[in-house]
């Protein structure tokens, strides 16, 4: 399907990518759920690994964005 259309491009044009314990877990949480936060420290790759495996991702380290999620995140997510 898409996501591995998807993941095969990344992999053959991103060529740098370090392969995460999380890439099979997010793979699998994808799968059940239309939605995955994902937290951790900074420049850890959360978000590299994250557009590996969604069709889209919303960036909260930005302070906009975050409110908006604060203050009803459904909308967003439509």
């Amino acid at each position: 399907g898409f996501r591995q259309q998807w993941r095969s491009w990344l992999e053959t044009h991103v060529a740098d990518y370090l392969e995460r314990m999380a890439d099979r877990v997010l793979d699998e949480m994808l799968a059940d759920h239309s939605a995955v936060l994902v937290v951790g420290p900074r420049a850890t790759g959360k978000t590299t690994t994250c557009r590996r495996h969604a069709s889209s991702v919303v960036p909260l380290g930005d302070p906009d964005v975050a409110v908006a999620f604060r203050s009803g995140g459904q909308a967003l997510l439509a």
